[in-house]
């Protein structure tokens, strides 16, 4: 048998490699084909026009006055490219490709670390071609750029903390200086800093250096975070808005916030007298804490885990337990022992006090605004439990959406791996620090609160969550193979067991991949809404701005933009249009709202406004999201509304609106019949002018 396993080890391994090679040559492939042809995203749009401002003013300042500071590092690099003549298009998604090529041997050298060549060759080989991170390496921001920063900075992190290797602090110090450059979750890195000496010396015994350096990294975690949360939009320009408008009204979530279970404890006093209860059974627990006291941050984090399973939140609880075992401050023995009891005691009286709280009352109920939720009163207090980290809200919601089974799949193994971890090993290694800082990131996403839900932000994350993923499959394959003697083989047996798994996922799409640059799939024809914000929604700017090229009379007819990008591939637009009571009209008005900030184009506010404009035109082309072009039709009916062109994938369309005399109507050209009508072929490469000014329906 052993001889066997022997023999079947090379020629596994050989397949390995070919598959990792063949892997490569694909992604490769897809990440620079055709990579500067399709129109820009809408979020791409503010890097260009910022990188427009470098270019002109030497920093990203606005003309109107304020600072876009986001990704300061794309953007300088991007004005290097764009001064050498290349388009912005293709001068920002150069860098995020490369960057997402410079990744993969961060990945592979953590993958050699976690568990063995196996793991990082099946590693390298599914990121190599993952449509995730194809798309986002095909996306002209930031997080590329900083995946790659990431993983370049946890090469360091596991040589500082594994291998007491003090050469390795100065590279990552400098990478997260170089990620808070990059992108504002640079916070992360900062936050990872603080992980290292708890992760040396679990049980906090630290000496005057490991002071220091804690001291230094929450000094260069608050710069980070105060450099990355300031809006220089706004800087020196003042607040500047329209006669009778509302910031703080502006400002409102359009979705009500769930209300806390404890919020409405002060309404029920016969509820506050049975809380001494549960209240009572957490002081008592205190005593076994006190007596972990010369292991303080074990001692410090169960005493916060009680206070928050008072306080209902028993997701945080959860997510303490889980981090004092993967520090290994506490194994699984001692957390259950029998001196436990007071602990775990003390956790299911508050836990059962709160649920017959929330089953007995309704005034937390009646004020609840969760409304991806639904209005179950079941679901709703169930919730109540989960809600900080809200990993449900903002990892759990947008990847069940997007992709479901092969989310599912990697949450199972990577929970695979902290048990096999957490249960079975022992000492420090580079898989449990790869697994503290995944997890502990991971809980500092749930309790931040991003301005949309989308994959994108945990982005940086997918490869460590990857790596552990494998490993828990290569780790129960050797443990097969060492009872069948066939030890040899397993490890590249179960490395492409996983990649064979990969293949049934929606993360693999060998024709999305090979047509990367067509227009269905740059379209994203025939996706969700979610899985196509999952993979960055794009739609035909260019062919916008094309037809309006062939239509549209400068000087006679009014054209006015409600859509982001289309501005930059069509000059002549009269206004920008962002309606007063959207919610980016204050970060994006200035000049007392009479200039849209990105663009010094004139800015119009209101239906109202817009209407008195139109009546001034005999003529007047609205670019508009087509999701909105009812809202625009049905307030401005009196004008003559039609659609008269509409993108492929039917995200924009254009309406026509006539007004005023008939001598000021009369077209000078016929329009097309049919909305979907292109201009001739004569006018295909418009577009190749770069100008701009946007209002976007994304915040930047």
């Amino acid at each position: 048998m052993t001889a066997r396993a022997s023999s079947a080890e090379k020629p596994l391994t050989v397949l390995l490699y070919v598959l990792g090679a063949g892997a490569f040559v694909l992604g490769l492939y897809a990440r620079f084909r055709g990579l500067g042809g399709a129109s820009m995203a809408p979020d791409e749009y503010y890097i260009a026009r910022s990188v427009d401002n470098v270019l002109a003013f030497g920093i990203p300042a606005f003309e109107c006055g304020g600072l876009y500071t986001r990704g300061l590092a794309l953007q300088y690099l991007s004005a290097a490219l764009r001064s050498a003549g290349i388009t912005p298009e293709l001068s920002a998604r150069s860098i995020a490709a490369v960057s997402s090529l410079l990744a993969l041997p961060a990945v592979y050298l953590l993958g050699r670390r976690v568990h063995g060549r196996a793991v990082a060759l099946a590693a390298v080989a599914i990121l190599a071609v993952s449509v995730w991170e194809v798309e986002m390496a095909r996306f002209g921001r930031m997080y590329a750029p900083f995946q790659a920063v990431f993983l370049w900075y946890l090469v360091f992190f596991v040589r500082y903390t594994v291998d007491h290797d003090q050469r390795a602090l100065w590279p990552m110090l400098i990478l997260t200086i170089l990620g808070a450059l990059t992108w504002e979750g640079s916070v992360f890195l900062a936050l990872a800093n603080l992980l290292a000496p708890f992760l040396i010396h679990p049980s906090g015994n630290f000496s005057r250096r490991d002071v220091l350096y804690l001291v230094g990294s929450t000094v260069l975690l608050a710069l980070v975070y105060v450099f990355v949360t300031a809006d220089f939009r706004l800087s020196g320009t003042g607040q500047e808005f329209p006669a009778g408008f509302d910031v703080e009204e502006a400002s409102v979530p359009r979705t009500g916030e769930p209300v806390p279970l404890w919020s409405t404890l002060s309404a029920h006093p016969l509820w506050i007298v049975l809380g001494i209860v549960p209240a009572a059974l957490a002081a008592a627990s205190l005593r076994w804490i006190w007596s972990r006291r010369d292991r303080w941050p074990l001692a410090l984090g169960l005493a916060a885990a009680v206070v928050l399973a008072l306080a209902h939140q028993l997701a945080a609880t959860a997510a303490i337990l889980v981090i004092l075992l993967v520090m290994e401050s506490v194994r699984w023995p001692e957390l259950f022992s029998r001196a436990s009891l007071p602990f775990w005691i003390a956790i299911a009286a508050s836990t059962l006090f709160w649920v017959a709280y929330g089953l007995a009352t309704s005034d937390w109920y009646t004020q609840a605004g969760t409304l991806w939720l639904g209005n179950n009163k079941l679901v709703l207090l169930a919730y109540e439990f989960v809600r900080m980290p809200d990993l449900l809200l903002q990892v759990v919601r947008p990847w069940s959406g997007a992709a479901p089974f092969f989310a599912g799949l990697l949450a199972l193994l990577v929970a695979v791996c902290f048990f096999q971890l957490t249960l079975k090993d022992r000492g420090l290694s580079p898989a449990r620090a790869l697994l503290l800082v995944l997890v502990s990131m991971l809980f500092v996403v749930g309790v931040s609160n991003p301005p949309r839900q989308e994959t994108r932000y945990i982005f940086f994350l997918y490869p460590v969550a990857l790596l552990l993923a494998i490993t828990a499959v290569v780790r129960v394959a050797e443990w097969l193979g060492a009872r069948a003697r066939w030890s040899a083989a397993a490890a590249t047996a179960g490395a492409l067991a996983v990649i064979s798994v990969y293949t049934l996922t929606e993360d693999f799409r060998p024709r999305h991949l090979v047509n990367i640059d067509s227009a269905e799939v740059n379209l994203r024809q025939g996706l969700s809404s979610r899985l196509e914000s999952h993979l960055v929604s794009r739609s035909d700017l260019r062919g916008a701005a094309r037809w309006l090229r062939v239509h549209a009379v400068q000087g006679r007819d009014l054209v006015v933009n409600a859509v982001p990008g289309v501005d930059y591939y069509f000059r002549p637009f009269n206004y920008t249009y962002i309606d007063e009571s959207d919610q980016r009209f204050a970060a994006y008005a200035c000049e007392h709202g009479t200039v849209e900030r990105w663009g010094n184009l004139p800015l119009l506010h209101s239906m109202d406004v817009l209407g008195s404009r139109m009546d001034a035109s005999g003529r007047t082309f609205l670019v508009v999201s087509a999701r909105n072009t009812d809202r625009f039709t049905s307030k401005l009916a009196s004008r003559n509304p039609r659609v008269v062109w509409s993108a492929p994938d039917g995200e924009i369309d254009i309406v026509m609106f006539t007004s005023g005399t008939p001598a000021r109507n009369a077209p000078s050209e016929a329009l097309p019949a049919n909305p979907h009508e292109h201009p001739p072929a004569s006018h295909a490469q418009g577009g190749a002018a770069h100008h701009g000014i946007p209002n976007a329906r994304r915040k930047a």
